[in-house]
C-alpha cells in the first residue's frame, strides 16, 4: 500500500505495556448480529458458532528507535529512545450473506471474514500509546473493543492540534519559505476547507486543492478554521508527506516519503510512523507554541489581509472582472465602500 492510515490512542493508566504478555493474550467475543427472526436458530448454535473472536497474533519482539530531542536541553540520552512492539489484531466478522437458499443460518465458516489489522504499541514519557493502522471505521471499532477499557477515547492533549497551528503552517510556508527552524522545512502544504475523502470513511466529504492555495487562502482570510492539512516536511532524518487532522490521525503517503537516516534497518512504514508520532508532530507543535502569541496577535491579522487581497486579485484576473464592475453592482458595491 502507498497510503497508510493511522489513528493514535492513549492506553489509560499504563506506563509500560509492551512487556505485558497477559495483555496480548486477551480475546474479545463479539456476538453475531442477526435479525429477530433468526433468534430460534441462533439459540441452538454452539458458542463458537454464535460469536466472532478478536485476538492478538504473536507479537513481534520489542524494538527501539532513536529520535531527536524535543528540547535542546533534554537529558538524558535514554529519553530519546522509543520502545515499541508491533502486533497484529486478528478480527473475525460476518459476510453479508448469512443464510443459505433454505433460509437457515450458514455455518460460521461459510459466513466468516477475517481481517488482520496492524497495530504499533509504543512507550513515550511514561505513557503508552497505540497506533491502529486501518482506514475502516468498523475495523477501528473492533480493535478498540479488543484493547478494552484500558483504551482512552479522550486521547492525549499533546496530540491535539489546533486550527491556529494549521493557519500558522500556511503562514510560515508563504511568508518564510516553509522554514520552521534550522533543520525542519515545509516543502509543500495544502489546507483542506471541506473534508477529505478516502475509501474507508475516517475522513469524508470533498477536498479543495489548487496549485496556489487560493481556496485555502480565501477560507483563512474570511476567518475560517482549518481542521486538517496536507504537507511534505523535511528534516535531517526524513522527507515525509502526510495528511493530518486535529486529532493527529494521519494518512502517510509512502510513495512520496523516505527516511534519510543511514544504517537503520527498520522498514520505512514503521520508521516514518514512529518518527512522526514520537517526534515530528510534537516538535512542530512546540515550535508553534513558542511563537503563537505573536502570530495570533500580530502576524495573523496582517497575513489574513494580504492573502485576502491575493484571492480577490486572482478571482478578478481569472474572470476578467474590472473594479468598476464591482462598484456598479448594488450588492457588491457596499462592501467596497
Amino acid at each position: 500500500m502507498t497510503k497508510i492510515y493511522s489513528s493514535i490512542y492513549l492506553i489509560h493508566e499504563k506506563t509500560t505495556l509492551i512487556e505485558d504478555e497477559e495483555f496480548f493474550e486477551k480475546v474479545y467475543k463479539d456476538e453475531f448480529q442477526h435479525a429477530k427472526k433468526h433468534n430460534l436458530q441462533m439459540d441452538k448454535l454452539d458458542e463458537s458458532e454464535r460469536f466472532f473472536y478478536f485476538r492478538w497474533l504473536t507479537p513481534d519482539p520489542v524494538d527501539e528507535l532513536k529520535i531527536p530531542r524535543l528540547k535542546e536541553k533534554e537529558v538524558p540520552l535514554s529519553e530519546n529512545t522509543i520502545k515499541f512492539k508491533k502486533v497484529v489484531a486478528q478480527i473475525e466478522y460476518s459476510k453479508k450473506k448469512i443464510t443459505g437458499d433454505d433460509k437457515k443460518i450458514l455455518l460460521k465458516q461459510d459466513r466468516l471474514n477475517i481481517a488482520n489489522i496492524e497495530t504499533i504499541f509504543f512507550e513515550k514519557d511514561n505513557q503508552v500509546f497505540v497506533l491502529i493502522l486501518t482506514s475502516d471505521v468498523n475495523h477501528l471499532r473492533r480493535v478498540k473493543k479488543l484493547i478494552g477499557e484500558s483504551l482512552d477515547e479522550t486521547g492525549n492533549l499533546n496530540y491535539n492540534l489546533s486550527p491556529e497551528l494549521f493557519n500558522w503552517l500556511i503562514y510560515t510556508y508563504e511568508e518564510h519559505k516553509g522554514i520552521l527552524n534550522t533543520n525542519i522545512t515545509l516543502k509543500n502544504i495544502n489546507g483542506f476547507v471541506g473534508n477529505v475523502t478516502d475509501e474507508a470513511n475516517i475522513f469524508t466529504g470533498t477536498s479543495y486543492q489548487t496549485t496556489e492555495l487560493i481556496v485555502t487562502k480565501a477560507f483563512i482570510s474570511n476567518g475560517g478554521q482549518l481542521r486538517k492539512i496536507s504537507m511534505r516536511i523535511e528534516d535531517d532524518d526524513v522527507n515525509v508527506s502526510y495528511f493530518v487532522n486535529e486529532d493527529s490521525t494521519i494518512i502517510l503517503d509512502l510513495r512520496d516519503s523516505s527516511k534519510k537516516r543511514l544504517l537503520d534497518n527498520l522498514d520505512d512504514q514503521t520508521f516514518l510512523l514512529l518518527y512522526l508520532y514520537g517526534y515530528l508532530i510534537l516538535k512542530v507543535k512546540n515550535i508553534y507554541l513558542d511563537c503563537s502569541v505573536k502570530f495570533i496577535n500580530e502576524e495573523k491579522p496582517n497575513f489574513s489581509k494580504k492573502i485576502g487581497i491575493e484571492v480577490i486579485q486572482s478571482i478578478m484576473k481569472n474572470n476578467e472582472i474590472m473594479l468598476d464592475e464591482i462598484t456598479k453592482n448594488d450588492r457588491l458595491g457596499e462592501f467596497v465602500y
